[in-house]
């Protein structure tokens, strides 16, 4: 039989094949991930996005709500700022984009604070 054949330094070639194969076994196995680690990973990922999608969309209605209060505290000054220069009420929050004392008087969300008596309130929903 030829199975006991000696190579070098003592070690059969049977010996030496088992030797080769299970170490570069062990190389591939702890190289990588396996599918259930990356299925596992994949999971608690959704898992947190799912928790989180939810909370960025009501900051984001909340930012656009104080967004809209910062604008009506600005138009509130402008209009202050305004019946002071001129001596005059203010009609309209328009005349405050013409007189060029604000550029915009719409709030984030496209809409308009209402403005009566001299007052400027959020626009009605």
């Amino acid at each position: 039989m030829q199975r006991k054949k000696k190579a070098a330094e003592g070690f059969t070639l049977i010996e030496i094949k088992k030797h080769a194969s299970s170490t570069v076994n062990k190389k591939n196995r702890q190289s990588g991930f396996t599918l259930i680690e990356m299925l596992v990973v994949l999971m608690i990922i959704s898992v947190l996005l799912l928790i989180a999608i939810p909370n960025m969309a009501k900051n984001n209605e909340v930012a656009a709500d104080k967004g809209c209060e910062a604008t009506i505290k600005l138009l509130q000054t402008q209009v202050h700022a305004y019946e002071i220069e001129t001596g005059n009420e203010l009609g309209d929050l328009h005349d405050l984009v013409s007189g060029r004392y604000v550029e915009s008087i719409e709030c984030p969300d496209g809409s308009i604070p209402v403005f009566n008596e001299g007052i400027v309130s959020e626009p009605s929903s």
